[in-house]
């Protein structure tokens, strides 16, 4: 037997893309937000879960960056020498952090 009540409130405080109405006004306040994706992720809700985020984020007006990139999370694309940490993370740290 499901609680519409319990399963509302799992809801309401699991998921991202419910939360963003509530914080929307700090999220504003960020200097940087950026998440990115596999577009071959083997489970397709987590593909389709973050187009649904970043379309939510534009909704509200919260500035951000995402992408869906082409290929799989593997510790290569990320962490080699020509991953995505040394391409993508370390530079939109550099740029949006105040050391």
């Amino acid at each position: 037997m499901i609680d519409s009540k319990l399963t509302a409130r799992l809801r309401d405080s699991f998921f991202l893309e419910s939360m963003i109405p509530q914080y929307a006004d700090n999220l504003k306040t960020l200097r940087g937000f950026k998440f990115d994706w596999s577009r071959n992720d083997a489970i397709w809700d987590h593909v389709y879960a973050n187009q649904a985020l970043t379309h939510k984020l534009n909704e509200f007006g919260i500035a951000h960056e995402a992408e869906e990139y082409n290929g799989l999370w593997d510790a290569d694309t990320y962490w080699g020498a020509e991953g995505r940490v040394i391409a993508e993370v370390l530079p939109f740290f550099q740029q949006h952090l105040e050391f």
